[in-house]
């Protein structure tokens, strides 16, 4: 992929992102332990910010969260 490409734009909001691992072990060694198996994900400005219990655990950009969790809207 190129650099500066989008894969996917979130507007701007909140959402339900759920990893795509099947166990917690998998999402683990993926890097996405604090948001196994879900969690709510806030997109602004191009940035993913996930909340376990309130508290932001985990963030990346937008792209990388539409390739690697199945979000859908609150």
């Amino acid at each position: 992929m190129a650099r500066g490409t989008t894969v996917h734009s979130f507007k701007d909001g909140a959402y339900l992102a759920k990893c795509q691992q099947k166990t917690a072990l998998s999402a683990a060694i993926n890097g996405h332990r604090s948001v196994w198996p879900e969690a709510r994900m806030v997109i602004k400005n191009g940035m993913a910010v996930f909340y376990r219990d309130g508290q932001a655990t985990w963030s990346c950009n937008q792209d990388y969260a539409a390739i690697h969790f199945d979000v859908s809207p609150l």
